[in-house]
């Protein structure tokens, strides 16, 4: 057997101990799947929020503070340099974004509801939103109030990571995009009736913010 031989059969052991390492893990993975949709809410418990009592009007002066405290999270920074969120406390955040509208009447927040849909049908660790507000100076604006996740952006580690933990990313965020595919049908088909308790809510301006 020649040395070309060899190598092009090394290569196809590799190739098919790939497929079946990915047919393995697809199959753990559909498992896990099915046992999680027989759980009411998804794979994610939910928890209380220390300002779920808090009312809008307080919730846009803690933002205000916090945006005079300069307590804004670099990685939030758009491409004309604003910065889009800022912590009010220590694990909730206040996201300022653009609302959408499904007509010329009702302000749809659309990234909070995927983030919901996402985290309800879902094993990705997706940020809670806790509620969205309008307020009366910026009617084509929501605030949308979430859980903060501490961690780090992956193209600042991903040079310090082993090999195995780089297949691990992958590994994960393959995970991920097999779970998206799966419910992106679900989501168009319930997207209107999930809009309902997310709609948001119109909260008196505190101050100017920008």
């Amino acid at each position: 057997m020649d040395r070309m031989t060899r190598r092009i059969m090394k290569d196809m052991s590799l190739v098919v101990a790939y497929k079946l390492v990915i047919y393995l893990a697809d199959f753990l993975e559909d498992v896990f799947w099915a046992r999680m949709q027989g759980q009411p809410g998804g794979s994610q418990m939910e928890e209380t929020s220390e300002v779920d009592d808090w009312n809008d009007e307080t919730i846009l002066e803690k933002y205000c503070e916090s945006i005079q405290a300069n307590q804004g999270l670099p990685e939030s920074i758009d491409g004309y340099g604003q910065m889009k969120i800022y912590k009010i406390t220590d694990k909730v955040v206040v996201k300022r974004t653009l609302g959408r509208t499904f007509d010329d009447a009702v302000q749809v927040p659309h990234e909070a509801l995927a983030m919901d849909f996402v985290r309800k049908h879902t094993s990705i660790p997706v940020p809670r939103v806790l509620r969205t507000i309008q307020t009366e100076d910026a009617e084509d604006e929501l605030f949308y109030v979430m859980d903060f996740v501490d961690g780090q952006q992956l193209r600042h580690v991903w040079p310090t990571l082993s090999i195995w933990g780089k297949l691990r990313v992958a590994w994960t965020l393959r995970s991920y995009i097999r779970q998206l595919r799966r419910i992106d049908n679900l989501y168009r088909l319930h997207i209107r009736k999930q809009a309902a308790h997310l709609l948001p809510q119109h909260g008196s301006a505190i101050c100017m913010v920008s």
